[in-house]
C-alpha cells in the first residue's frame, strides 16, 4: 500500500474515534438513544432537577418544595413548607386532612438556602409514618451504614452528612434559625457535643445543615412530655 493510502486510512480512522457515536439500545418496541460523545475537560453540564416540579403538577401543589431520601432506608418523601409549621402536621401533598401528616420544611426557611434547613414530621408506635424510621438511628452500627441524605429542590440535589443524634427534652435552641457568625459556631459545637455518638465529623462556621425531627418514643425518656428526636447532619 502507498504512502498516500496509508495516510488516509489513518485520517479516517481518526475522525471515526473523535465523532459523536449514536448508539441504539432496547427492543423495537421501546429503542433508546444514547449519546457518546467527545467533550472539552471544562465543560459544564446543567442538569435538571425535575422531580420536585413534576410532583407539584401531580399534586396542583406548589408547597412541594423538595424531597428527601436516605439510602438504605424507608425515608423517600415529597418535602412541603407551608405559611406556618401547623397545616402539614395534619394534612397531605394534596392539601386533604390526614392524620398522617406531611414531611416539612419549617416555614421560616428556604430549602437548601442559608444555614439551617428544619424538616418535621410525625412519628408513631401504631400508625407507618415517614418519620417513624429514624427511630432505628437508636442503634449505632445503623447509624454508621446510613450516614447520608439527600435534599433535593428544584435546581439541586444536596448531600448532607449526619454529625449528631440526640433526644432532646428541655433546650429548644435548635429551633432558632438567626444567628451570627460566632454564635453559629457555638451552636453547631453544642450541637455536636450533644450526640450520643462520636461521628469524629468536625464543623466549621460556614458549614449548612439539616436537621430531621421527630417525637421520640425511646424507653428511657417516657417520664418527659416533651422528646425529640434529632438527626443533625451538614452539607457536604
Amino acid at each position: 500500500m502507498e504512502d498516500k493510502e496509508i495516510l488516509k486510512y489513518m485520517i479516517t480512522f481518526l475522525i471515526c474515534i473523535v465523532l459523536s457515536i449514536v448508539i441504539i439500545v432496547g427492543s423495537s418496541e421501546n429503542k433508546k438513544i444514547i449519546y457518546v460523545g467527545t467533550y472539552e475537560t471544562n465543560e459544564v453540564k446543567n442538569i435538571e432537577y425535575t422531580k420536585v416540579k413534576e410532583l407539584q403538577e401531580e399534586n396542583n401543589n406548589k408547597d412541594i418544595k423538595g424531597y428527601l431520601t436516605i439510602p438504605g432506608t424507608n425515608i423517600s418523601e415529597p418535602v412541603l413548607q407551608g405559611t406556618d409549621n401547623e397545616f402539614y402536621l395534619s394534612h397531605g401533598v394534596n392539601k386533604k386532612k390526614n392524620i398522617i401528616g406531611s414531611v416539612y420544611l419549617d416555614y421560616r426557611v428556604k430549602i437548601n438556602e442559608g444555614r439551617k434547613n428544619l424538616i418535621y414530621s410525625h412519628n408513631s408506635s401504631s400508625l407507618t409514618v415517614p418519620f417513624k424510621e429514624l427511630e432505628k438511628y437508636y442503634d449505632e452500627d445503623f447509624y454508621k451504614s446510613h450516614q447520608y441524605i439527600f435534599l433535593e429542590d428544584e435546581n439541586s440535589k444536596q448531600t448532607y452528612q449526619i454529625f449528631s443524634i440526640f433526644v432532646e427534652t428541655k433546650d429548644w435552641s435548635y429551633m432558632s434559625v438567626d444567628y451570627n457568625d460566632e454564635k453559629w459556631l457555638k451552636h453547631l459545637n453544642n450541637l455536636k457535643e450533644k450526640s450520643w455518638y462520636d461521628t469524629g465529623i468536625n464543623v466549621e462556621s460556614d458549614d449548612e445543615i439539616l436537621i430531621l425531627q421527630t417525637c421520640s418514643h425511646h424507653k428511657n425518656y417516657k417520664k418527659y412530655k416533651n422528646k425529640y428526636l434529632l438527626v443533625i447532619a451538614k452539607k457536604i
